[in-house]
């Protein structure tokens, strides 16, 4: 009888699953750090340590201070034991108030650098840090700022940007820029500051720019998101824009993402995609570069003020993207687990 129950289990679930593939489900994850934020912290994710694993960070605007948590924060002894948090927090001060951060891989080498653009100046500043892993020390060495060409009178509230570092020209260094809103204009320039391309003309009220690498080429492309029109991109051998992506399912909020390679089902799990982080409803709308949208659940109810913060938390080496939230009313951090079935 026991020989039998075993052997029917699996034929009986198996058209369960298989329903369950197809119409997906929705998984989250809570309280994977119950209190590291407040309001008004800007997450900033990223690979400080050089080790291929995102951390969790958030940059405090009151202070200027970086806060990195130097563990895995999917480790189920951190999460059941929160009052032992602070022993893996790293916090150095790097700036001060009013200052925006921009982290990013300065270097091409796959280690986030921390950086702030101060309007005031008109100046990036870059800063090398050291990590002591057994006290949790951080050494800062700032790196001489770097002035960037920009709109006149930068204006973060206005929509001027500072834009991430990356290969825009194709030739493997790694550049630096702005963008205006009230011309379109993007300012591309090396890390001594001089202006290599400008674009003239690619932009408008309300557009957020959310340059990267799309296509997997290893070359960043300036991309555009307007909302409830979709992403725009122009082709810098041409100089002019030569695509656009509009999914239907937009709506004002809507919060675009970085192109990547994202944990989720579907028929090309490995093919690189974009989309929206929708912080009322918790979902994420991963969008391929033909326009095939998934909606995916993350954090149930969502709430306005989440902000997305993907990255590859678990270190896996596969290459795969979480999406996560942070939760700037509580200080939480929300994870989506899409490793079984998920997705919907």
């Amino acid at each position: 009888m026991i020989d039998w129950f075993v052997w029917l289990t699996p034929l009986l679930l198996l058209p369960v699953l298989l329903l369950l593939g197809f119409v997906g489900c929705q998984f989250h994850v809570t309280g994977l750090l119950p209190s590291f934020g407040q309001p008004g912290d800007i997450p900033v994710e990223g690979d400080y340590f050089g080790t291929g694993k995102t951390q969790v960070a958030f940059f405090h605007p009151a202070d200027g201070s970086w806060n990195i948590f130097g563990q895995d924060i999917f480790d189920s002894f951190i999460v059941d034991h929160p009052e032992l948090f602070s022993n893996f927090v790293v916090t150095f001060t790097f700036g001060q108030a009013g200052d925006i951060p921009v982290p990013g891989d300065y270097d091409g080498n796959g280690t986030t650098k921390p950086a702030f653009y101060r309007p005031s100046e008109g100046k990036l500043h870059i800063a090398d840090v050291s990590f002591n892993v057994t006290t949790n020390v951080a050494t800062v060495a700032p790196r001489p700022p770097i002035g960037l060409p920009g709109p006149t009178s930068f204006s973060s509230a206005q929509g001027d940007r500072v834009l991430p570092p990356g290969d825009y020209l194709g030739d493997g260094r790694i550049l630096v820029g702005t963008f205006g809103v009230a011309t379109g204009q993007w300012f591309i320039a090396d890390q001594t500051g001089t202006t290599q391309r400008v674009i003239v003309g690619f932009g408008q009220h309300n557009d957020i720019p959310v340059p990267g690498d799309y296509d997997g080429s290893g070359t960043f492309q300036p991309v555009l998101f307007r909302p409830l029109d979709g992403w725009h991109f122009w082709d810098l051998a041409l100089n002019t824009e030569n695509q656009v992506l509009r999914p239907a399912s937009l709506i004002l909020g809507d919060i675009p993402l970085p192109p990547a390679v994202y944990v989720k089902p579907g028929p090309n799990p490995g093919a690189r995609t974009t989309g929206v982080h929708r912080p009322g409803a918790g979902t994420f709308i991963l969008t391929d570069l033909i326009g095939n949208s998934r909606e995916i659940s993350v954090v149930l109810p969502g709430a306005s003020g989440d902000l997305p913060a993907p990255g590859a938390y678990d270190g896996a080496g596969n290459g795969l993207v979480d999406a996560v939230v942070f939760r700037p009313t509580d200080g939480t951090w929300h994870r989506a687990d899409f490793t079984v079935i998920g997705g919907s």
